[in-house]
């Protein structure tokens, strides 16, 4: 008979339960419903002494089951997934302008961390937004030409600093963070002179690199000294004119010009 032997009985019940699922199921809901809560504890910890008694078979027959059932459990998480993303967009949908609100005012309250993770997204879909981008560009040639235009004629200092930081990432230059404030700084603290001839240049100098990018030189404050464009074409890709000091650069204050006192 199959209850003689354990291997038989095991599946002897499996083979049941299967076929009477439904059945058992409710029998067993029914049977708990009508439990009184000291026959329900006392359930619940002879379950819980079973279970540490037992906890390596009980984990033995999990990663069995696993593997035997690897396929339906991935299908299982997939759809899971599918069903959470689908309910998310849905109340994404109902509750927009809640969603944005809620955004909006998480980022005032962090802007660090919301410029942090900024920074990571577009280092993780780098690519992804390039295309993007050459894909926009390629439909909307037009559009992007007018908005670059009227971008460039509002914001002629920004757009020049761009070009620069452009040039300096096809060069592959080890750091690329030179902003158009520090450039404004720098300026200033050479009282807007040439650094290699002194001569006055306000509004008309050019940034010389120091160590230039073609021979592994940054884009960075600490490598940028104000040159016109004599000295700059003169110096080209050699060593500078004359010797400078970097490190002075983010130290020195900006020159201010002296007021005239009655």
């Amino acid at each position: 008979m199959p209850h003689k032997d354990p291997e038989a009985r095991r599946a002897y019940n499996q083979a049941r339960y299967q076929a009477n699922r439904t059945e058992i199921r409710q029998q067993e809901q029914e049977r708990r419903a009508r439990e009184t809560p000291e026959a329900r504890e006392a359930r619940l910890v002879k379950s819980r002494r079973h279970y540490q008694e037992n906890k390596e078979s009980y984990a033995e027959q999990g990663r069995i089951y696993r593997q035997e059932h690897a396929d339906e459990l991935r299908a299982k998480r997939e759809a899971t997934r599918e069903q959470r993303r689908r309910r998310k967009q849905s109340w994404d949908a109902r509750n927009r302008e809640h969603r944005q609100a809620y955004q909006h005012a998480w980022f005032d309250a962090h802007p660090e961390r919301k410029s942090e993770y900024d920074k990571e997204y577009r280092q993780r879909h780098l690519e992804e937004r390039r295309a993007q981008d050459r894909e926009y560009y390629a439909t909307h040639r037009e559009q992007a030409a007018r908005y670059g235009k009227a971008r460039r004629q509002q914001y002629p200092e920004q757009h020049r600093e761009e070009k620069k930081a452009y040039r300096a990432r096809k060069k592959q230059a080890p750091i690329n963070d030179l902003t158009h404030a520090q450039w404004v700084e720098i300026q200033g603290a050479f009282d807007h002179c040439c650094a290699y001839c002194g001569k006055r240049r306000k509004g008309k100098l050019t940034q010389d690199h120091i160590t230039p990018l073609s021979k592994g030189g940054s884009h960075t404050a600490l490598n940028v000294i104000p040159a016109c464009g004599s000295c700059n074409s003169r110096k080209q890709a050699g060593p500078p004119l004359q010797p400078v000091q970097p490190l002075l650069l983010t130290l020195a204050p900006a020159k201010r010009s002296k007021k005239k006192t009655s």
